[in-house]
């Protein structure tokens, strides 16, 4: 279809081009239409004449003709599920979503398609613990919009918000059927509905109130009714948000020795009725103090966040709720038990939490859940992100690595931290002949979850071992921990995040087996003894590596054996070359194991997830190499399989799996192999199936997929016990009771 031609019929009113489109229409062709109605929006954009009557007319006309054809689903008005629909830029899709009143919705973000932009929006929103989809746009109409009511079925949707423009049909679509239930954005002309926000207001220097700002959150506030000046950190952050609305009595005076251009960033009111009006387009209270009463106070009252300007701390709205709930059941229980007000013996920490989100995927989960759950226990908590160094170092870019260490500094002495922490000793870098932390006389605890001796920061910069605590997931290590020096090493298992897995389910393809898991190239025992950089560690290896082969894993089982049986007195020669051998026993052996795993339950359908070197393998014919899976997409996933099959790496001798809590806190079926400590926190074959060797695993795989019952059980089982015992506040509890 010539469209430019069309157009021009259309504008000298061709009795042709008019009958063509009556056609279009009659015969329900919407792809055509569509097609059409892009053309003349895009010229349009180019700013060419266009009529637009003409594309608001033909908008109403296409919607009215598919209504005759799309029938309207009626959503559930009670529901607090918010179904956020975007095509359009992510930063403000993002700013968008998180200003939504989380008091009154429960959102879920749809992206209508598969970029690779949205799928880093994606990502950047779960870590949130805001639920997101992706779904692809279809060019049919028809079939578009059938696909988009079906989700909000799926969803339980109780309003809906349209971040689109004039030519995201399918969304003036569901604008107009469902207006009443429908909050819609826009720059130039609004959707048809009874809410909308303009877009061009949210700037600098304004604030209002038209029908869906009270439910949607823009504004950060500051009170200072009495100042006579602006502190220096409210300039400063007037800078970096849109809008900052001052409660003051003496505007003149706040803004006399302002310049113009720092003036217009701030909107305020002196009249303390308009407070109400203004609160309720509150996203932030603002302080500038350690005295939060206030503040606090405000934030509670208004459903709004608090973030503390002088240490960069920051209070969700829910967690505020927590605090104060949680205070006024304590002041409760104590005041009837002694008949009088008592506070917390124990002393919160200001932590510094180093982090390096860049090293693995899941480091940067993990970090953050760590983060959430001690500032949800009241800890005044300093990030510091070491990406950057680390990268500089690498490249040994000394000028960057200087001026990073100097940023690190400033923060440092600017926070006062009593203690730090960081995940597999980031956190830990040189400093002439010692660590950074340990010439300040700051304390670091190192969280670790693989094996800590893989670290050669924890092991070379730490001449003052009493200045470092080690938390390790693996009871077995704690010996040789304090035989090295670490006296201060405790036992601290993984957790996991209730929040994260909270979110509804994508749709996922059935299968009877899941097992997610890396491997690498397969090497021989004579291989991997050629890559040893001494005999004495080649000997090791080849004595050792055949033992793992069997599922004899203990580090200090297989030592123990090679002095007895080999009659050597004296190994290892060098402890480091030994780490380094170990480590390769340990990929070498945890990719063999899986190996066995997979070739054990060749008779089922399983998909297995992982890194590309699962393609290096002749898989049995009824698996499936399904790629990489993200963290985000692992609940479906996990729900979708009968059973999820665990195979723990080497480096944990005795220590938890983190899929084992995953599973448990997104109510999946799991079974895994046998570690020590699994029967000091579960009760095995009743909450959580283990195997010791391929044949019990065979077996109880076999009776699991037959029992339904038997799963359903379990799953409730360690459910309640993941949730009861194994979350990151959980664990974050225990952990400020042992510094």
């Amino acid at each position: 279809m010539d469209f430019r031609s069309f157009r021009k019929a259309f504008n000298e009113q061709d009795p042709k081009y008019l009958s063509e489109l009556q056609k279009l229409f009659t015969d329900g062709n919407f792809e055509a239409l569509f097609k059409y109605y892009l053309f003349i929006s895009e010229q349009e954009h180019q700013g060419e004449e266009t009529i637009s009557a003409e594309l608001e007319g033909l908008t109403n006309d296409i919607i009215d003709a598919i209504a005759s054809k799309v029938k309207g689903l009626p959503l559930n008005p009670e529901s607090r599920r918010l179904v956020f629909f975007s095509r359009l830029n992510s930063v403000l899709c993002k700013n968008l979503i998180l200003s939504l009143d989380r008091k009154n919705f429960d959102p879920v973000v749809v992206l209508l398609n598969k970029s690779a932009e949205s799928k880093i929006l994606k990502d950047e929103l779960e870590e949130l613990h805001i639920p997101c989809r992706l779904e692809e746009s279809s060019t049919e109409l028809i079939q578009q919009i059938e696909m988009l009511q079906a989700i909000l079925i799926e969803e339980d949707a109780g309003t809906i918000f349209n971040f689109g423009s004039k030519v995201d049909l399918d969304l003036c679509y569901l604008s107009t059927v469902y207006e009443d239930l429908a909050i819609s954005s826009y720059t130039d002309n609004a959707f048809r509905t009874n809410q909308t926000i303009n877009l061009k207001t949210l700037q600098r220097g304004f604030w209002n109130t038209n029908q869906a700002i009270p439910d949607f959150r823009t504004v950060s506030v500051y009170e200072c009714w009495n100042h006579k000046a602006l502190p220096q950190e409210i300039i400063e952050y007037s800078h970096k948000v849109d809008q900052l609305c001052l409660l003051t009595q003496n505007p003149m005076e706040l803004f006399e020795d302002l310049p113009e251009n720092i003036i217009k960033n701030f909107s305020f009111t002196s009249n303390q009725q308009e407070v109400e009006t203004i609160m309720k387009s509150c996203s932030e209270v603002l302080a500038i103090s350690d005295h939060l009463e206030d503040p606090m106070k405000m934030a509670r009252k208004y459903g709004c966040d608090l973030r503390n300007l002088s240490t960069g701390r920051k209070w969700l709205y829910e967690s505020i709720v927590k605090k104060f709930d949680a205070s006024r059941k304590f002041k409760v229980t104590v005041n009837e038990i002694t008949g009088k007000v008592s506070q917390p013996k124990r002393k919160t920490p200001r932590l510094v939490h180093f982090r390096h989100d860049h090293s693995a995927p899941i480091i940067k989960h993990i970090s953050t859940d760590i983060s959430n759950a001690l500032r949800n226990l009241g800890v005044d908590l300093l990030e510091i992100d070491l990406s950057a160094l680390h990268q500089a170092n690498n490249l040994k870019q000394e000028k960057v690595v200087n001026e990073e260490r100097q940023n690190i500094m400033k923060k440092l002495k600017q926070f006062k931290p009593d203690q730090a922490l960081g995940y597999n000793a980031f956190g830990i870098f040189p400093s002439g002949d010692s660590h950074l932390l340990e010439k300040l006389d700051i304390p670091y605890n190192g969280l670790f979850f693989d094996n800590p001796f893989y670290s050669k920061q924890i092991i070379n910069n730490t001449p003052n071992k009493d200045m470092v605590r080690i938390f390790t997931l693996d009871k077995g290590l704690l010996p040789l921990l304090k035989d090295c020096g670490f006296r201060n090493s405790r036992y601290l298992p993984i957790a996991t995040s209730a929040q994260r897995f909270s979110m509804k389910l994508m749709k996922t393809a059935k299968s009877q087996l899941l097992f997610t898991s890396t491997v690498k190239p397969s090497q021989t025992v004579e291989e991997l003894a050629k890559s040893c950089k001494s005999q004495a560690d080649a000997y090791f290896v080849e004595f050792a590596f055949p033992k793992i082969l069997k599922g004899e894993i203990s580090f200090q089982k297989i030592l123990d054996d090679y002095y007895s049986e080999t009659g050597k007195t004296y190994y290892p020669p060098d402890f480091y070359s030994f780490i380094e051998t170990w480590l390769k026993l340990d990929l070498q052996g945890t990719t063999h194991l899986r190996l066995k795993v997979v070739n054990a339950l060749r008779d089922y359908n399983m998909n297995i997830y992982g890194g590309s070197h699962w393609k290096n393998y002749d898989l049995p014919e009824k698996h499936n190499y399904m790629e990489f899976l993200s963290y985000h997409e692992l609940p479906s996933v996990a729900r979708a399989a009968d059973l999820t099959v665990c195979s723990s790496p080497i480096n944990i001798q005795d220590g938890i799996q983190q899929r084992i809590l995953d599973c448990g806190a997104m109510q999946a079926s799991i079974i895994t192999d046998y570690r020590p400590i699994l029967e000091r926190h579960f009760k095995l074959d009743e909450e959580l199936f283990v195997y010791r060797n391929t044949q019990e695993l065979k077996e109880k795989t076999d009776f699991l997929l037959k029992t339904a019952g038997a799963r359903e059980k379990a799953i409730k089982k360690l459910y309640n016990n993941v949730m009861q015992n194994h979350t990151w506040e959980r664990r974050m509890d225990e952990f400020l009771n042992m510094i």
